[in-house]
């Protein structure tokens, strides 16, 4: 066993945390076991839920997507349990209250949210069950339970490159990043510098095949290699 950078010992505004270590040990998943939960978080620009969406489209009888909650009227395509729970409002906040939601938010009069049933309900199909979720959700997903492995995707920004007058082209220089590349940057910065103590692994997000591709070769690595976890889990 070892130690590593640790989480944090108490939660609040990012900037007066006080980290502190966990122990930790190596871990390998066992079939007999269920897979461990992976777990995205993203900085502006990285486009989770098409991400998850292609992992899962394109193996299905491996990969499913915790399915969410929503107040809101269904649509005449829609079909209950693929595309949301249509639950009440009475329904959804008596969830909140017995907190049975991981997180949950208001859109136009809506509620929406993501439910620990909708995980449990994934996983005990043997299946690896992607959610992706705002960082803060991340303290009550890192459990023995759920085993997380956490995947920090974000884009990747490109320094545009110009020429000064009267200059050669191999003396071109960096231009400023626009308002949205800086952004996505300090997003980017901000969950690295908060949160990336909790990350297993980053991924750099150029477009969606290339993602998709990086993304595969993290979770087959998940399922046959041996990964650093906090020792309580294994106890």
């Amino acid at each position: 066993m070892t130690l590593r950078g640790g989480r944090p010992s108490e939660w609040g505004t990012p900037t007066f945390e006080l980290l502190t270590y966990e122990e930790v040990a190596r871990y390998q998943h066992q079939p007999s076991k269920r897979p461990r939960l992976v777990v995205l978080i993203g900085s502006l620009g990285a486009r989770l839920h098409e991400l998850k969406q292609k992992v899962v489209a394109e193996s299905p009888q491996h990969f499913g997507v915790a399915v969410p909650h929503t107040t809101r009227p269904r649509k005449s395509h829609e079909k209950e349990g693929v595309e949301y729970h249509f639950v009440s409002k009475q329904a959804f906040e008596a969830g909140i209250h017995h907190n049975r939601f991981l997180e949950h938010g208001e859109y136009k009069e809506n509620l929406y949210g993501t439910s620990l049933d909708a995980i449990h309900a994934v996983m005990a199909k043997n299946k690896v069950c992607l959610v992706d979720v705002e960082p803060d959700a991340l303290r009550q997903l890192r459990t023995s339970e759920f085993k997380p492995y956490i995947i920090f995707v974000k884009p990747a920004i490109q320094e545009k490159r110009k020429m000064p007058p009267m200059s050669p082209a191999c003396e071109d220089i960096a231009a400023p990043l626009d308002e949205e590349q800086r952004e996505m940057s300090a997003s980017a910065a901000f969950i690295d510098q908060h949160y990336g103590h909790l990350v297993d692994a980053v991924l750099v997000r150029e477009d969606l095949q290339s993602a998709y591709s990086q993304l595969r070769a993290l979770l087959e690595s998940l399922s046959k290699d041996t990964h650093w976890v906090p020792i309580s889990w294994v106890r």
